[in-house]
């Protein structure tokens, strides 16, 4: 098993319908619009349509998914919006 603190970071996209990242550390929330990811350094947020997890190898930190994938996007801390301001927007 790798230590978690050497992962090396990688994404793959192939035709915008599948995806292949090393370096996630733990799966936040998953619906099939947003995936949101913990990584070593940060947080990952993919967007999309019929978004599924097809592979978690956590040991590995090795996630695959399908999908359309619509946009990828990096943040420092989790930038997700609370229940409340969804409901009381």
């Amino acid at each position: 098993m790798e230590n978690k603190d050497n992962i090396v970071h990688q994404v793959s996209i192939f035709d915008r319908k599948k995806m292949d990242i090393v370096g996630a550390v733990e799966v936040l929330s998953s619906t099939e619009k947003e995936v949101h990811i913990k990584l070593q350094d940060g947080f990952m947020k993919i967007t999309g349509e019929r978004l599924t997890i097809q592979k978690l190898i956590p040991n590995e930190f090795l996630l695959s998914l399908s999908g359309e994938i619509g946009g990828i996007g990096y943040s420092s801390r989790l930038t997700k919006k609370s229940f409340f301001k969804k409901v009381f927007k």
